[in-house]
């Protein structure tokens, strides 16, 4: 611009350091806002970006999703057992420290 109305780059140089405040400011926030949402962490690098695809479903589609809505969830028989492993071994692990303390033992 300075250049093509004849003045000289020093006439300007406070509107670029101007721009340049302004750009480091929106950077700024842009770090801090991505922080604020967990943006900065990067999970599955490796991984490509997902496809987003869009269609229309047909009313025997629509009438599958909302059945399989409507379907309980099953529990993974291993997690089921790993969750009754660990309540039993908490309530072993509470009745042996209520029994130290009822026998007046240290």
């Amino acid at each position: 611009i300075a250049k093509k109305d004849g003045r000289p780059l020093a006439a300007i140089e406070d509107d670029l350091k101007s721009l340049q405040r302004a750009s480091g400011t929106l950077a700024k926030c842009f770090e801090i806002s991505s922080k604020a949402l967990g943006m900065d962490r990067v999970e599955n690098e490796d991984d490509e970006i997902p496809n987003l695809v869009f269609g229309e479903l047909t009313p025997s589609q629509v009438a599958q999703l909302r059945k399989e809505d409507d379907e309980p969830d099953l529990i993974d028989d291993d997690l089921l057992e790993s969750l009754e492993e660990e309540a039993l071994s908490e309530a072993e692990g509470d009745s042996e420290a209520s029994g130290d303390e009822s026998d007046g033992s240290v």
